[in-house]
């Protein structure tokens, strides 16, 4: 637990401040142990020392800590006063990491000042203090760009990566839209009822209809001559 005694010598936290070059610190209550303390910022600016140009980086820093701890805030007032100070990437870098050895005596610290682009150009610097894990940095330091994207697998082939999905998509049915593949295999439909050609030829002719009139004079039978036709029924008065 953090004790009362362990603020004693703190006079940056809880007060108004401004930039300072000092660090604090307080006790390590676990030395006894090696872990790692990570502090990162990108919010770092300094000015180029040649054309007063502002820089801008993000400072990555991690030490084993061995009877002290950094307290953060101080340690963010002190990056905050190299706000004008005209200062190279690599001096700073390492400016930085001697400051911080000087201030905590650590088992290992790793400092990393990865800088903006400017001039098309972007710099990484990293400097380093003892090993950590008695190993050195090159072989088993902090992860940075070169070791992440040598060990780091390849991710799986994305769902839009249109050449590769033309080459393994099996090709499609052929589509019933398609017009010269149908009417090669479509049957031909039956003839319709209205298909007067048709109809014609098969269609038995009508019975004579009995109100054809040449027809039934032809066999109708005369009838008997009326009494009142008037020149057969006058008799002979003379």
């Amino acid at each position: 637990m953090t004790e009362v005694s362990d603020l004693k010598g703190l006079t940056l936290l809880g007060s108004k401040t401004g930039p300072s070059k000092e660090l604090e610190t307080f006790p390590n209550h676990h030395s006894g142990r090696r872990y790692v303390v990570r502090l990162e910022t990108d919010e770092f600016t300094c000015v180029c020392p040649a054309t007063e140009q502002p820089d801008f980086a993000t400072i990555t820093v991690e030490y084993i800590p061995n009877e002290k701890i950094l307290e953060s805030k101080s340690f963010k007032l002190y990056l905050w006063s190299y706000r004008n100070e005209g200062v190279f990437h690599e001096h700073v870098t390492n400016t930085i990491l001697d400051d911080l050895v000087e201030a905590l005596e650590p088992h290992w610290c790793w400092v990393q000042g990865a800088f903006n682009v400017r001039g098309g150009i972007g710099i990484t610097v990293e400097a380093e203090h003892g090993s950590r894990d008695g190993s050195s940095l090159s072989n088993h330091g902090p992860p940075n760009a070169s070791r992440e994207s040598a060990t780091r697998p390849k991710p799986a082939a994305s769902t839009r990566d249109a050449p590769a999905k033309s080459a393994t998509r099996p090709k499609r049915a052929v589509s019933t839209r398609d017009a010269p593949a149908e009417s090669a295999t479509r049957p031909k439909p039956a003839a319709s009822t209205r298909d007067a050609p048709a109809e014609s030829a098969t269609r038995p002719k009508p019975a004579v209809s009995t109100r054809d009139a040449p027809a039934e004079s032809a066999t109708r039978p005369k009838t008997a001559t009326s009494n009142r036709d008037s020149p057969a029924a006058t008799p002979n008065t003379a």
